[in-house]
């Protein structure tokens, strides 16, 4: 198993000692935990953030996408109508003899 060593004050290796007792570990162990396991989950809950932000992004992204659809088909929809009525008028305006054409 491999060795590191630290240097620390005495205020902060009595700060160490207390907060491992408190914790009911060794000194190693409470360092370890604090370094290795929190630093792993504070990087899990900075991914979460950014994948919720990106997933915010996204969904309000699509949303205007939406938006823009739902008007681009009204404005379809509209110039479908003008047509047609521009088509009955035309068609109602023929006189008998223009059937054919």
């Amino acid at each position: 198993m491999a060795q590191i060593n630290i240097r620390v004050t005495d205020e902060q290796k009595a700060l160490i000692n207390k907060l491992a007792k408190e914790n009911k570990k060794s000194i190693s162990a409470y360092i370890i935990d604090k370094i290795c396991i929190e630093s792993v989950y504070q990087n899990d809950s900075k991914n979460i953030d950014e994948t919720k932000k990106v997933d915010e992004e996204l969904v309000s992204l699509l949303m205007k996408q939406v938006e823009q659809k739902d008007i681009q088909i009204e404005q379809l929809h509209k110039i479908i109508y003008n047509k047609d009525t521009k088509l009955l008028e035309y068609d109602s305006k023929k006189l008998w003899w223009q059937f054919w054409k």
